[in-house]
């Protein structure tokens, strides 16, 4: 038997289907490299520029560290050299108020009283004793003494007197007077007239 093929040509290519040459797949296949090659390439290279830009972000941020290590101890120091130079000040501002006291108690003293002690400290408390011969003569002094500058508050803490109690070497005057102790306080912030 002998089979031959009665169809037209063309429907026998339609059939077989177009074929392109090999070239082309080829040069798009090698297109194709070329692109991912170039951009993993460019990949490649901005991560390791990000990764140099890290490393100097890593230095710098030591860097900062360090530097920000150093003004948190230069500030410590201020604080404590700030603290010294007030503590200083401070003491010289007191002996400039005791002083004033001092001068404004001689001046305010009277005449029928006599200081046997004067204690004082640093936080502006002070302790008089004295004697005078009369209790009035307690009370004026002790308005005299309110009178000063600075001085905040002043009370007696005691008053005695020693007539009859005479002891042997004891002068007329001694055993006639009056005992006393007053205490009081200055304020040592208070400011001097014409200050600021």
């Amino acid at each position: 038997m002998i089979r031959v093929n009665l169809q037209p040509k063309i429907i026998i290519e339609e059939r077989e289907g177009v074929q392109l040459p090999l070239w082309i797949p080829l040069v798009l296949l090698a297109a194709l490299a070329v692109v991912t090659g170039a951009l993993t390439w460019n990949m490649n290279v901005q991560v390791i520029d990000l990764n140099t830009q890290i490393r100097k972000a890593d230095f710098k941020l030591r860097d900062f560290q360090r530097i920000l290590k150093e003004f948190e101890e230069a500030q410590l120091e201020k604080k404590y050299l700030t603290g010294k130079r007030d503590f200083v000040v401070n003491i010289s501002h007191n002996q400039e108020l005791w002083l004033d006291f001092l001068d404004m108690f001689t001046a305010n003293m009277p005449t029928d009283v006599w200081i046997s002690s004067l204690d004082a400290n640093r936080t502006g408390e002070f302790t008089i004793s004295g004697n005078t011969y009369t209790y009035s003569a307690i009370g004026y002094f002790m308005l005299q003494l309110y009178s000063i500058d600075y001085v905040s508050s002043v009370s007696l803490t005691g008053a005695t007197s020693s007539i009859g109690a005479s002891k042997t070497g004891e002068t007329v005057a001694e055993a006639l007077s009056k005992k006393f102790q007053v205490k009081g306080t200055m304020a040592l912030t208070a400011k001097k007239e014409g200050e600021g």
